[in-house]
């Protein structure tokens, strides 16, 4: 059931072909190994930027009244989220050279996990499509510190070649922060349950008289 409403739910064109990218900047690396303080901070943003369209559901308010409610479908969503950020993880392992394997995968926690949260909190209100929204902001933020590194004479906050005690904790920071977030989401968002009505459509629940029980109600 879990993988039937994965493959037909989650939009996997834009997953996917953000997940391609990340891949073709991997192979990129293997050619000109001198770019990849470039290449490897460009392909944890694109993994990132892929793990933001999971939530995206343009019938997310329909969807909320299935009989498992929403808080099921949120849940096999985010599954695919951390599989695409192991996924991603495991690309930038497979580049060349010495990587720091606790540093990128606590960037991909921070950055991608952060990623997670905020389109999981807006899925939560009914957004249609959150990821759409984040996922060019996402790629905005990650890349300006590169900008900044080339023109100004600061550290990387990426692991080139590895994080340092401060980054570390800034990483970690974020990606715990991040997992609150979806937890709180998930815990506190309020779903619709199977029978209510969906926002802007008819009810057609029977009418009850006050003080009268719903299936008395139903029989009239």
């Amino acid at each position: 059931m879990m993988l039937w409403f994965a493959r037909r739910a989650v939009s996997w064109p834009p997953m996917l072909g953000s997940l391609v990218a990340a891949a073709g900047v991997v192979a990129l690396t293997h050619r000109w190994e001198s770019l990849s303080v470039l290449t490897l901070p460009l392909t944890a943003v694109l993994v990132a930027a892929s793990a933001a369209f999971v939530y995206d559901d343009p019938a997310v308010a329909a969807a909320a009244v299935t009989p498992r409610g929403s808080v099921w479908a949120l849940a096999v969503r985010s599954a695919c989220g951390i599989v695409t950020l192991a996924t991603g993880l495991v690309l930038l392992l497979g580049a060349p050279g010495d990587q720091d394997t606790g540093g990128w995968a606590l960037v991909l926690g921070g950055l991608g996990g952060g990623v997670l949260g905020l389109t999981l909190a807006g899925s939560r209100r009914q957004v249609a499509l959150p990821g759409t929204v984040i996922a060019p902001v996402v790629v905005l933020a990650g890349l300006a510190p590169l900008v900044v590194v080339l023109f100004a004479d600061v550290r990387s906050p990426y692991p080139l070649p590895a994080l340092d005690g401060p980054l570390r904790i800034f990483w970690s920071t974020l990606a715990v922060a991040s997992a609150t977030l979806a937890a709180i989401a998930l815990h506190r968002g309020r779903s619709l349950r199977f029978g209510s009505v969906v926002p802007g459509a008819r009810d057609t629940r029977p009418a009850t008289i006050a003080g009268t029980p719903p299936e008395a109600g139903a029989r009239r």
